[in-house]
């Protein structure tokens, strides 16, 4: 497992709006209620309807008129790979939006675009929709409008789409993330000399960190709740390699079946867009979401892995912004957790072999000391690299330890006695905040102190399971947005080991 490190940018960002407009006509691509049936084998063109969204800067707020166009093949079998084409966004941006490019000195713009759908399944009606995010696309220059809206173009294809069970497979409209920057005016000297050529190679960046300042805007573009989202999709037939005909997961050699549990799913009965009471916003500042996260962290010294349950991590995120020390764009995100209104993951019960042969459990209980920070630098143009790094301090709580089968008192203070300094990466775009992903990393197990009356089995518990450079590995689900809802409740992922 690598460690995840997270390049510390300036401020947190959601990153950037999909603010990318295709003509349909480009691609003849027809609407979803007006294409033809297709023989087996060959795609079909769908097209979602205009859409309203609602696009955030940190600052503003603006409205954007979004329709999606794909095509797709008209049938395909399950545990067959999909992969979406002539993906074609079309996006005009309000005229209220180009009145702020303007007035920042943009006349004309570039960027990049990044659109996320959502699959549902017909044989999964109560399940939350996966997030699939379709890789980054260019925007190319397009001069502002003297007035009206400003219209953008971005195309290209999909990700893989991979359906687990028979039934009909939707993609419906997401989150759209844009970035649109703009050459800035050359400085003038006061004296009115020409500017020093050299200087336009290394720009300074602002003191103050004025956006005014910064050649760049980056939209979170979200639909406007209430609306048609649906693009298309497929009818999936026959049943996933290794799973029966009723959906179940047959047994694997030497294993057990897996439980629906395994799968991305919901937690607890909340309808879809139904907001759980554990997410919430942290912070004034910021855009409110929550997710799922949890993994698994090595105790070497037990040649053992201990589950970490996922729990709901509430996050504010802010915009993107310039990196101060770098060529691309900085995000921060703050998240804490909430469990029962603690900040800590949900308890778990691990079991493990002492000494290699003594049977052990215990209830871990994993609590965060402060928020953590999630950084992530990003380059908004081709081939799109970034690099994303986690940094939070942690605490390890035992408690109705059974060893051997008999219960070891060891009380309700047995913790590690110092913060657990956590530090996770990974690369940037496969993981973002607001699809998920997967971070790793490392971190030192402090010793243990609190355990048994006056301590005496303080030792015991730090030879057990303290140790150093213990490989953790996390996984987050996609986000929940708590200003409408969407995306809600969010997906508890699977944990990748």
């Amino acid at each position: 497992m690598k460690p995840t490190r997270f390049a510390r940018p300036r401020r947190a960002v959601p990153t950037a709006v999909l603010g990318a407009a295709v003509l349909a006509g480009v691609f003849g691509v027809p609407s979803a209620s007006g294409g033809q049936p297709a023989p087996d084998g060959e795609r079909l063109g769908h097209e979602s309807p205009e859409l309203v969204y609602l696009c955030d800067t940190g600052t503003e707020r603006y409205e954007a008129k979004v329709s999606i166009g794909l095509s797709l093949p008209a049938t395909s079998s399950a545990g067959t790979s999909v992969e979406p084409t002539d993906v074609a966004v079309r996006l005009a941006l309000s005229e209220s939006a180009v009145a702020a490019l303007i007035e920042r000195g943009a006349t004309s713009v570039t960027g990049s675009a990044r659109f996320h759908a959502e699959v549902t399944t017909s044989a999964q009606d109560d399940a939350v929709p996966r997030v699939l995010a379709f890789p980054e696309a260019d925007i190319t220059s397009t001069s502002l409008p003297d007035s009206g809206e400003l219209r953008v173009t971005a195309a290209g294809v999909g990700p893989e789409i991979t359906p687990e069970a028979p039934g009909e497979l939707t993609l419906s409209a997401g989150r759209l993330n844009l970035i649109l920057g703009w050459e800035p005016e050359p400085s003038v000297p006061e004296d009115g000399s020409d500017a020093d050529p050299e200087s336009a190679d290394d720009p300074e960046v602002p003191d103050d960190g004025a956006e005014t300042d910064v050649p760049a805007m980056a939209f979170d573009c979200a639909p406007k709740p209430g609306q048609d989202t649906t693009i298309g999709g497929f009818t999936v037939h026959g049943a996933p390699p290794g799973e029966s005909e009723d959906g179940r997961s047959a047994p694997t050699p030497g294993g057990e079946s897996s439980s629906p549990g395994d799968r991305t799913t919901s937690k607890g009965e909340l309808a879809q867009g139904e907001i759980p009471d554990e997410c919430e916003q942290i912070r004034d500042e910021g855009v409110a979401w929550c997710a799922y996260i949890g993994g698994y962290s090595n105790i070497d010294s037990l040649d053992a892995a201990s589950r970490i349950e996922p729990g709901i991590m509430n996050l504010s995120v802010g915009s993107a912004m310039l990196c101060e020390d770098r060529p691309g764009f900085c995000q921060k995100t703050i998240g804490e957790l909430n469990y029962q209104g603690k900040n800590q993951f949900p308890p778990s019960r691990n079991h493990f072999h002492a000494f290699g042969f003594m049977p052990n459990s215990a209830m871990v209980e994993l609590s965060q000391l402060g928020p953590m920070e999630i950084e992530i630098f990003f380059l908004p143009t081709p081939p799109y690299d970034g690099l994303v790094t986690a940094n939070v301090d942690m605490s390890i709580r035992i408690y109705d330890v059974e060893v051997n089968g008999t219960p070891l008192e060891v009380g309700d203070s047995c913790r590690t006695a110092e913060p657990m300094r956590v530090v996770l990466t990974a690369t940037y775009p496969s993981y973002d905040v607001d699809s998920g992903g997967v971070l790793d990393g490392f971190t030192d197990i402090p010793p243990f102190s609190g355990c048994g009356k006056n301590g005496e089995l303080d030792a015991l518990m730090t030879g057990l399971i303290s140790g150093e450079e213990y490989y953790v590995k996390m996984t987050q689900g996609a986000i929940c947005e708590l200003r409408n809802g969407n995306g809600c409740p969010p997906p508890v992922p699977v944990l990748q080991q």
